[in-house]
């Protein structure tokens, strides 16, 4: 659907570039093989962000493939590739800034592979009986909010954080409300919004 995107983008005008994220497993998917070569051929304006978090759904991504960055793939491709820290905020937003002028400026896609670490299962239920004791609470003292909120004390922030941290959960919860007394579709109303009539 990206690459859908940034092929309209060169027909409608809008001088838009897609952006698209997928993890380490969908790396080995036909599909994205043939969007990324599609996208590669026609210069799209496409920007691809692979989360790696080392895990394609149960099983470790270093057990499937003999390289260690993913985002050497994309020479074969015929268009660049970085390895990034994707738990620094600021690492990931000057990385797609960088791929955005390069995607704007006609110079077609990037991928940008993005470090990181799941911090819950793959699907919920999931018992993660496939981690090494420990990870996960190893994970979570390098995710980004972690990461951002040690970097805000340190500027002197911490409460500006604890406010924006109840807003959000003043939103949440006005939200899950909403949503809990939304009135229930009823039958009649399936083709709703399908067709024009």
């Amino acid at each position: 659907m990206a690459v859908g995107a940034a092929l309209a983008s060169r027909y409608d005008g809008s001088g838009a570039a897609s952006l698209l994220s997928i993890g380490d497993g969908a790396m080995n998917q036909g599909q994205v093989h043939e969007a990324l070569i599609f996208a590669a051929v026609y210069n799209l304006p496409l920007i691809i962000v692979l989360e790696n978090n080392r895990y394609s759904e149960l099983t470790p991504i270093a057990s499937m493939v003999k390289i260690h960055q993913l985002s050497t793939r994309a020479a074969a491709y015929g268009f660049p590739g970085m390895t990034i820290d994707g738990n620094d905020i600021g690492a990931v937003t000057e990385a797609v800034a960088e791929a955005r002028a390069r995607a704007l400026n006609g110079d077609g896609p990037t991928l940008i592979e993005a470090m990181t670490e799941r911090i819950v299962g793959h699907y919920v239920g999931d018992i993660q009986h496939y981690r090494p004791k420990g990870e996960v609470e190893a994970a979570m003292t390098r995710e980004p909010l972690t990461l951002l909120r040690k970097r805000g004390e340190q500027l002197g922030l911490a409460a500006n954080l604890d406010a924006i941290e109840v807003e959000v959960q003043e939103a949440i919860a006005a939200a899950e409300s909403e949503a809990k007394t939304f009135p229930m579709s009823s039958v009649e109303r399936v083709h709703d919004h399908l067709y024009v009539d």
